[in-house]
Formats: structure tokens, sequence, C-alpha cells
């Protein structure tokens, strides 16, 4: 395991990656991985989000082991389930059973992960104290008072699952708990096992200064959820998943602050378009990128 992590080195070096997410809310398909060869990428994360995609089936996770060999592509990372309460996969959640079938989830998904041969299954920080905590939620509703309690405990659960597997976990930066939070709570742990997965869109929300939130998470980020915001606030903000340099990132910075902390793991971009597929905009800020990664 010790390669896999360590703040990032051991990864593929300086690459730009595309989550699965750019071709719709399904499952993966082989135009896929050959779109992705035929537009210079060789990193992609693959999401194996229940409430968007049926349940995966051997044949499959098969197929897709297939295809990446076929087109020469890494899995570079696996998106397991986004939990939150009252979705049923929550790993913070209160109700026993339901997080033990959270967990279950999970433990599926971290073995779908090593069947694809992926570097990270990414584990969002689900520590919500109330709920809702999207700004056009409104006032909360429910407080939960033990949620970092409960999800430590699962995360703990999982991290001898994911040394087995030979998959280690990037904790996903999420909307609500704070990125300092987040740096704190991993601190301690093994960093060849648990790294953290840097979403740009999601520090742009919750009050505290961007740059300031990256810099708290830099020395463990191990891989990105790189998009793009329009830098607004309150009741205004949302996840908008733009390419880079179509919003308000400071991207030469926040490259910058990667580098200087020694990442040198692949930049993965989470981008959504109405188009579902890799187009001449998005093309054009991968190309951006690349450039800047050169210069410094």
């Amino acid at each position: 395991m010790d390669e896999l992590l360590q703040d990032g080195k051991g990864t593929a070096s300086l690459e730009i990656g595309l989550s699965s997410c750019i071709f719709g809310e399904r499952a993966p398909e082989e135009r896929d991985f050959s779109c992705l060869r035929d537009n210079g990428i060789k990193q992609i994360e693959i999401g194996i989000l229940n409430r968007r995609n049926e349940r995966w089936d051997p044949a499959q996770l098969r197929d897709v082991r297939r295809w990446v060999e076929r087109y020469g592509i890494t899995v570079n990372s696996v998106h397991g389930p986004s939990g939150e309460p009252g979705n049923g996969q929550w790993l913070a959640d209160p109700v026993e059973d339901r997080r033990r079938a959270a967990l279950a989830e999970r433990r599926e998904v971290l073995e779908s992960a090593r069947i694809l041969g992926a570097r990270y299954l990414i584990v969002e920080y689900e520590c919500y104290t109330q709920w809702p905590y999207w700004p056009e939620g409104g006032q909360a509703v429910v407080r939960y008072e033990r949620s970092n309690e409960i999800w430590l405990e699962s995360l703990k659960e999982l991290l001898d699952d994911a040394s087995r597997a030979g998959v280690g976990l990037a904790i996903e930066n999420m909307f609500g708990p704070s990125c300092r939070e987040l740096a704190l709570v991993i601190q301690g742990m093994d960093p060849d096992l648990v790294g953290v997965c840097f979403d740009s869109s999601h520090a742009t929300y919750g009050g505290e200064d961007f740059f300031d939130n990256l810099r708290y998470l830099a020395p463990r980020i191990v891989t990105t959820h790189l998009s793009d915001n329009d830098g607004l606030e309150e009741a205004a903000w949302q996840d908008r998943h733009w390419a880079p340099f179509q919003g308000a990132i400071e991207w030469e910075e926040l490259v910058g602050v990667l580098l200087a902390v020694g990442y040198r793991g692949c930049f993965m971009l989470e981008v959504l378009n109405r188009e579902n597929r890799i187009t001449e905009a998005l093309q054009g800020s991968i190309t951006r990128m690349r450039e800047l990664l050169v210069r410094k």
C-alpha cells in the first residue's frame, strides 16, 4: 500500500483525468473509453453511485476492466455512493441498521474498485450536523449531534477492507462540514491508507476563504474533483461543475499550491455539461490546464 498514497506521489504524474460523469448519469460504455483515448485522456474516475445507476453485476465490471485495458486507460478512482440524511446511504446515520446497510454498500463498491484496478475509492466527508445544508434548503429541520463520531466509526471499519483490497480511501471535502475539520480528522490516520480528494467547487462554499480551505487539505491531497464555480455565496450558491477557467476560481494559484506541497497525482476533472460528451470548450479547458502544469 505504500505507493498508493503518500501525499499524491506514486500516482500518474501530473496527468489530466476525467470523471465518467462527463458522459451522463449512467454506467460506462465502451465508446466512453474510445472517446477518452481519442482526446488524449489516460485517466478516468468511474462513478458507482447507486441512486443514479443500477447496481453493477460482475459482467459489467469485467466489461469495464476489458475496456480500460483495450484503450490504455487507467482507473484512478471510483466514486462511491453519496450519503446524506434520509437517502439510506449515509455512513453517519444514527440508526444503526441503516448505517450498517450503508457500510455494506461501500464495501461492495470497494470490491468493485479492486476489480477495476482503481487506486482510490472516493468517500464523501458526510459529517452533516444539521440538515438540510444546501442554501436552497432554508433553515435546518433536523440536527445530528453525533454525526462526526458515527462517520468516523464507519470509516475505521472500512480501513481494514481497503488495506486488504489494495485500494486507498480518498475523503472528499463536502459543502457544509469544514475543510479545516476534515484536515484535523484525518491528521492521525495512516497516510498510506487515507488521503483527501479535493473538490474545488465544494471549497468555494461555506464562508471560509477558498485558499485557506485548499491549504488546510493540501498536504494530504491524493486526487481531485476539479471544476469551476461562479463564486456566489449563501442562497445563490450552486455546485456548477463547470470546466476550469469558466468561472471564478483562480486556477494558476490552485495549481501552484498543489505543486508546492509535492502533489504529483492526477488532476481529475469532475465536469458536467448538457451534451454529455467532451466538447470543444472542455477540450480547450484541458489544453489550458496542461499548459499551466507545464509552466509550473
